[in-house]
């Protein structure tokens, strides 16, 4: 399934979690916890951002990756640079967003 970045409109919780897949680049030969992607976030935040989360794995931005016994996460190689793209799109919104730390 192709995602289709350009029609997709993203929310602050779902770039602020796509910034941290980027910049910690989490492909998916390095995956992540779940429990640590969401480690910063406020305690009175976390369900909007567990949401969030659930979105960018409906709309195929992150994945799933199997571990021993429990699924962590991980961000797909071919949605980096479309990545890169959506948080310059929204940089200017966000003052959160710095892309300068990219490769374009």
């Amino acid at each position: 399934m192709e995602i289709d970045w350009m029609n997709i409109d993203f929310n602050e919780q779902e770039l602020f979690l796509l910034q941290k897949f980027c910049y910690g680049r989490r492909f998916c030969n390095r995956h992540i916890q779940k429990e640590s992607i969401l480690s910063a976030i406020p305690s009175n935040e976390i369900k909007k951002y567990k949401k969030a989360l659930n979105n960018l794995l409906k709309k195929g931005i992150i994945a799933k990756y199997k571990t021993q016994n429990r699924y962590d996460l991980c961000f797909p190689h071919k949605n980096y640079s479309s990545s890169i793209e959506v948080l310059k799109k929204y940089e200017k919104q966000y003052d959160f967003i710095d892309t300068c730390y990219f490769d374009f």
